[in-house]
C-alpha cells in the first residue's frame, strides 16, 4: 500500500522543455505548493523533489506534460509497468481523466502491480508565487540594464515594468504554442483540424489573460502603481 499526503515544498517548478526539474529555493515569501510524498515499501520515504531517475526506478514516472494544460499532472506506475508505453500515451488537454483525483491528507490507495497497463493519475493545482523584496529589486535592476542596453531614455517605472512582464510572458506562451501545437495543419482542406488548433490557441490565450490580470492585481496591491521611478518602488 502507498500513502499520499500533502506536504509543503518551496520553489517547485518545471523547466521549459517539459522535463521536470525540481528546485529547492530558500527565497522568503514564496507560497508553498502542494506536492506528493511517497512511502515506498518499509521505512523508505522518497519526496517528490528528489532525483527523477531515482523515482523512476521506484516506479514513479513524470510524463512530459504540456505547458498549456490546466494544472500539473503526474503519474504513478508500478515497477513492473512499461514506462516506454506510458510515455507514448496521450494526455488530455485540461489534465482531467477518469482516474484523476485531488490530493487529500493521508489518502490510502491500493496499488495492483499486476495491472501493467493501468496507472493512477493525480492532478496538482498550481499556485502563484509571491516575490520577496530582494527578488523584486533584482528583477527591476535587470530590467533597468535592458533599458540602458537598448538605448532607452525613460526610467523604468512600475507601470512599464508590469507591461514588460506581460509582454515577456506572452512571448513565452506564444513560443510554447508554436512548438507544442501544430496551429497550421499540413492538409489545408482539413477544416476540423484547423478549427481544433485555433480553439486550443484561444484557450491558452484566455488563460494567459487571466494570469496577467492576477499579476497586475498583485503589483497594485503592493502600491507599485503609485511609484514613478525604480528607487521609489517598495513592497512594504
Amino acid at each position: 500500500m502507498l500513502f499520499y499526503r500533502d506536504i509543503q515544498l518551496l520553489g517547485l517548478s518545471a523547466i521549459k522543455s517539459g522535463n521536470f526539474k525540481f528546485l529547492m529555493r530558500q527565497i522568503h515569501g514564496f507560497i508553498a505548493t502542494q506536492c506528493l510524498d511517497i512511502n515506498h515499501e518499509e521505512n523508505v520515504n522518497i519526496n517528490i523533489y528528489k532525483s527523477e531517475n531515482r523515482l523512476s526506478r521506484l516506479g514513479v514516472y513524470f510524463p512530459h506534460w504540456s505547458k498549456y494544460s490546466c494544472g500539473d499532472t503526474i503519474r504513478l506506475v508500478g515497477q513492473s509497468n512499461d514506462l516506454k508505453k506510458l510515455e507514448n500515451e496521450k494526455w488530455i488537454m485540461n489534465g482531467l481523466a477518469a482516474e484523476v483525483i485531488h490530493f487529500s491528507p493521508e489518502t490510502p490507495l491500493q496499488f495492483n502491480e499486476k495491472e501493467s497497463n493501468k496507472a493512477v493519475c493525480f492532478k496538482r493545482t498550481r499556485m502563484h508565487e509571491r516575490l520577496s523584496d530582494a527578488t523584486v529589486q533584482r528583477k527591476l535592476r535587470r530590467f533597468e540594464k535592458r533599458l540602458k542596453d537598448s538605448a532607452a531614455t525613460s526610467k523604468p517605472t512600475a507601470e512599464n515594468y508590469r507591461e514588460f512582464l506581460v509582454n515577456k510572458k506572452m512571448a513565452q506562451i506564444n513560443s510554447d504554442i508554436v512548438h507544442g501545437i501544430e496551429t497550421k495543419p499540413s492538409n489545408q482542406k482539413d477544416q476540423n483540424d484547423k478549427k481544433r488548433s485555433r480553439n486550443i490557441v484561444l484557450y491558452v490565450q484566455s488563460l494567459a489573460v487571466n494570469e496577467f490580470i492576477n499579476e497586475q492585481t498583485r503589483w497594485n496591491s503592493y502600491g507599485l502603481a503609485k511609484e514613478n521611478s525604480l528607487q521609489g518602488i517598495s513592497l512594504q
